[in-house]
């Protein structure tokens, strides 16, 4: 298994919770399709850290600071993203999702992969017009395609 440290999302501009709402989806959805694989680390602990380094604000973490975060909470490898489109639906205009997400190892900085998707998805039921909805979906949709190398990545 490789130990993932899972770093906040940067958040759409127009929808600041979208990062922290996405980060817990995206974590879910790749336990889920990984079966193990990876293992996330307690969020609380880089969160701590994050507070430390003061780069909790949105756009300051880069990959080297991420790799040096990994460091300090033990992680093989560090999952940086950014969501890209947060929409709410109406009856009149689809609900959005989208993301780009990177796994970066903490020894030598290598993209082990990356996995992006934007989705729209025309939903009639009032509580399905929630981008929070979607995101799931999207993030496993994201994952899948990139389903063999997730599975091939080392270290």
């Amino acid at each position: 298994p490789i130990k993932v440290a899972i770093l906040d999302f940067e958040a759409e501009p127009d929808n600041p919770n979208s990062g922290k709402i996405f980060t817990s989806i995206f974590m879910d959805a790749l336990m889920e399709i990984t079966y193990g694989k990876y293992i996330p680390l307690e969020r609380n602990k880089i969160s701590e850290i994050l507070k430390e380094f003061s780069l909790k604000q949105a756009g300051l973490i880069d990959e080297d600071d991420s790799k040096e975060i990994g460091k300090l909470v033990g992680a093989d490898a560090v999952i940086i993203g950014k969501v890209t489109l947060w929409k709410k639906g109406t009856i009149f205009k689809q609900a959005a999702v989208g993301y780009t997400a990177r796994c970066v190892t903490v020894e030598t900085g290598k993209i082990l992969w990356y996995s992006s998707l934007s989705q729209t998805i025309w939903r009639n039921a009032l509580e399905q017009r929630k981008p929070e909805i979607i995101a799931k979906d999207a993030a496993l949709k994201g994952l899948n395609k990139i389903k063999y190398v997730l599975f091939k990545a080392r270290l």
